[in-house]
């Protein structure tokens, strides 16, 4: 046994103690009468009850409990050998506290050494929420799974490496299920043997895959090698396997001496449905089947491709889409699907037994064909199916003689984007169900803006609220979007504040002493984008510190509260209770000054000079206290540095002028 040997058998022999001393001990409480209830184990890299999943998947141990292990988002740098296991689920995505759960949460198996990311045998398992990566092993970089039941639900096995087999996944008669789930970047490298299966190599079992993606995996080696490198994405050899609204996209096998078929798929012996799916930018080097190699001899199986879109797959030699070839019993049904655009040299390439093969191609648009003649069935075309883009948006536009062209009968429910079908008076050919758009919006919206002009209006601080809506001209596609912009004094940058949002309101913190200025634009769902907004500006007030501003100043004291129920702007204000003391402020870069005041029974009247000329008389009288209002507004001509003084008339009676900020607008 060599060292890589014993350190494989050495991590599995740990494992197998730690569970069979559990399993001993749930026997003894059984014996005794002890109810076994489910098992919930937590693990978390530090401070955890478990500090690895290792450790918790040996203290799950052989029980007919259902064991549920929670693991806490975080990178956990460990092989993971699981033997035996059952009813076992492992769940990523978890917070530090264990209250939520979000897949989208990065939860992480890093491989810590040679070896299977994931190794499992014999067990029942489901995985769900985790992410699998830089495992690497002679078979099954990621996850090596024999004789087993394992779901692999909303998981990436991403960055593998096998030296033979299975770069991401090696599956061995195993019931294999992968649900909303990523197989990605995954690879096998020969060296002077076979490399199959870049992203996931199964043999024997069952495989079913639903709503996943498998995309940029390869098997390759030196060109000098002499081994075989078949399905760069996926290899399936005397296995029973649907793949059912999946995209199987940029899968390549490169290189080898003999034999490199199948970029997207490779399929022996097997009974093979497709549903929904793409295949899409898939290659093979120097051999066939660029998206698709199946090959079944005298055995009975089957070929069932049903409404899933085969394009821009490339083979150096032959069947750029798929390339079929079966022999004896067996069954080969292509509907409702769409082989165009396929490189070098045929969408389609098939070689059957007229005899015994049971061939129905119908209600299916196929570009070039190659091998043997086949008598096609109804419906069927050979014509440019109109995608949206032809290299990476395969979807159909108007027009296209694949929309409402396809049969009913066994149809799915939806498309592969989840679209109900028929969305017209018939089926589409192909993944995507094309869906008509009521009326073209080619309309831009409009948008408008509203701010108050001086923030002490509304607020007591510098915050103030902004709201802003659009119209949407008719035909309407609705969902309006807002870009929001501001800028500091009229000549300052613009920068963006929201990018946008569909909220149509904000509040916003200003400095004192600043003009904020404000624009809006709008989008629609269609994408129309509208122009933007007029301009509209908040003045923030100085409160009633402004010592840099005071040029001179007699009588007019600063009084401070600190209590937030006070109504003054800033908590501040300049009270003055005597004739002729006053108080004169200088500014800098304006073109417009705003006096703002406290009204109410006992204040008095005070005069305004504006750059030493008086503008007149304000009186500050009210029956009821009014808080922060603008008493006396004066307009210059230009920006520039102007004085503004305010003197105390002394009014019998009711002398008291409180100044409660200035408003500048620049």
């Amino acid at each position: 046994m060599n060292d890589l040997a014993i350190s494989r058998f050495s991590r599995s022999l740990t494992a197998r103690a730690g569970v069979f001393l559990l399993f001993a001990a749930l026997t003894l409480a059984a014996t005794a009468g002890l109810a076994q209830a489910a098992v919930t184990l937590d693990v978390q890299k530090t401070g955890g009850t478990y500090n690895s999943i290792q450790d918790a998947i040996n203290a799950a141990g052989i029980t007919t409990n259902t064991v549920v292990i929670r693991v806490a988002e975080g990178t956990y740098q460990e092989n993971l050998d699981i033997y035996l296991a059952s009813d076992l689920t492992i769940q990523g995505g978890w917070n530090s506290t264990f209250t939520s759960r979000d897949t989208n949460r990065a939860t992480v198996a890093y491989g810590d050494s040679y070896g299977s990311e994931i190794d499992i045998s014999e067990s029942s398992i489901t995985i769900d929420g985790l992410t699998v990566t830089r495992g690497n092993d002679s078979d099954g970089g990621g996850i090596d799974v024999g004789d087993s039941e394992l779901t692999l639900r909303n998981c990436k096995v991403v960055r593998n490496w096998a030296d033979d087999n299975g770069g991401g996944i090696w599956a061995n008669y195993t019931t294999l299920v992968i649900e909303n789930s990523e197989i990605a970047h995954n690879i096998t490298s020969g060296d002077d043997d076979d490399y199959y299966g870049g992203g996931l190599y199964v043999y024997g079992g069952s495989l079913v895959i639903k709503d996943s993606s498998i995309h940029d995996n390869n098997t390759a080696a030196d060109p000098y090698d002499s081994g075989d490198g078949d399905g760069g994405g996926v290899y399936l050899k005397d296995t029973s396997a649907t793949i059912e609204r999946t995209r199987i996209l940029d899968n390549s096998t490169v290189y080898g001496d003999y034999d490199s078929y199948g970029g997207g798929i490779y399929a022996d012996s097997t009974n093979l449905s497709l549903i929904n799916d793409l295949i899409a930018g898939n290659s093979t080097y120097d051999d066939q089947g660029g998206g698709l190699y199946y090959y079944q001899y005298d055995n009975g199986n089957n070929l069932s491709i049903v409404n899933s879109t085969f394009s821009d797959n490339h083979s150096d030699g032959s069947g750029g889409g798929a390339y079929i070839y079966t022999y004896g019993e067996g069954a080969v049904d292509i509907r409702n699907s769409v082989l165009w655009g396929n490189l070098n040299p045929e969408d389609l390439y098939l070689i059957y037994d007229d005899g015994t093969t049971d061939l129905n191609i119908s209600y299916s648009d196929i570009g070039t064909t190659g091998g043997d003649p086949f008598t096609a069935g109804p419906g069927v075309i050979s014509a440019d199916p109109l995608y949206v883009n032809s290299t990476d948006d395969f979807r159909l536009r108007a027009g296209s003689p694949a929309i409402n062209t396809a049969s009913s009968a066994g149809a799915p429910a939806t498309d592969l984007d989840g679209i109900a079908r028929p969305q017209g008076a018939g089926f589409d050919m192909g993944a995507f169900e094309w869906v008509a758009p009521t009326v073209l919006d080619v309309t831009a919206p409009t948008a408008t803006l509203t701010t108050p002009y001086i923030s002490s209006n509304v607020k007591k601080n510098q915050d103030f609220d902004l709201s802003w809506s659009g119209v949407d001209p008719a035909p309407s596609s609705g969902g309006l979007l807002f870009d929001v912009w501001y800028k500091i004094g009229n000549g300052g940058a613009w920068h963006r504040w929201l990018d946008w949002t569909a909220t149509t309101g904000r509040r916003f913190r200003g400095l004192r002493g600043k003009t904020y200025y404000f624009k809006v634009k709008a989008k629609d769902a269609a994408g129309n984008v509208g122009a933007f907004s007029s301009e509209s500006m908040t003045l923030v007030p100085f409160d009633g510190l402004l010592g840099n501003y005071i040029v001179s100043r007699n009588g007019f004291y600063l009084n401070k509260w600190t209590k937030a129920s006070n109504n003054n702007y800033g908590r501040t204000l300049r009270k003055s209770s005597a004739k002729g003391e006053q108080i004169t402020y200088r500014y800098k870069k304006t073109n417009q000054i705003n006096l703002i005041a406290t009204l109410g029974k006992g204040h008095g009247k005070f005069k305004v000079l504006v750059d030493g000329a008086n503008k007149g008389t304000v009186d500050t009288k009210a029956s009821t206290t009014q808080h922060r209002k603008i008493v006396f507004t004066v307009d210059f001509a230009s920006f520039g540095t102007h004085k503004i003084q305010v003197v105390n008339l002394g009014t019998p009676g009711r002398p008291t002028i409180e100044m409660d900020g200035i408003a500048v607008r620049r």
